[in-house]
């Protein structure tokens, strides 16, 4: 099973998103106390390696969830969506709750703002930078290194 069907599945059984998060810090704890136990300790780059693993496979998790849950509410909400003002709200609504997962899986799994899910959280706000016309992150870190 994929890490995105993983997060889906786990979406329609009610977990939260932080209980996603969790999973894949259980997961990570059970392969380095197998380790421990079977006497055969990981070097640090294979650490590194598993750590972007679990990274990845948080960050597709949570895209997943994040669809899904968007797809669920976009259809509670099927009768409001012919306005445009509504089509923009849910837009930025669907951005808005996939960056905020986002946050909470890096702020959860203590994750690194420069691995998959940190590239979910730009994403999620460059989308909502482009439907409002705000500054993208890039010209603001333009801006900062003018300063």
């Amino acid at each position: 099973m994929s890490a995105g069907a993983h997060g889906k599945e786990l979406l329609a059984l009610g977990f939260s998103v932080d209980e996603v998060v969790h999973d894949y810090g259980d997961l990570c704890q059970a392969i380095t106390d197998l380790a421990f136990e079977m006497d055969a300790p990981f070097a640090v780059h294979e650490f590194r390696t598993l750590n972007r693993c679990l990274d990845n496979g948080i960050a597709s998790a949570v895209t997943a969830f994040s669809n899904h849950r968007d797809l669920s509410l976009a259809a509670e909400r099927q009768g409001e969506a012919g306005e445009s003002r509504e089509g923009l709200r849910q837009s930025l609504r669907s951005s808005l709750a996939t960056a905020t997962y986002a946050v909470a899986a890096l702020e959860i799994g203590n994750l690194p703002i420069s691995g998959s899910t940190g590239a979910i959280l730009k994403r999620s706000l460059a989308a909502m930078t482009r439907q409002v016309g705000g500054p993208t992150v890039e010209e603001l870190k333009d801006d900062f290194g003018k300063n």
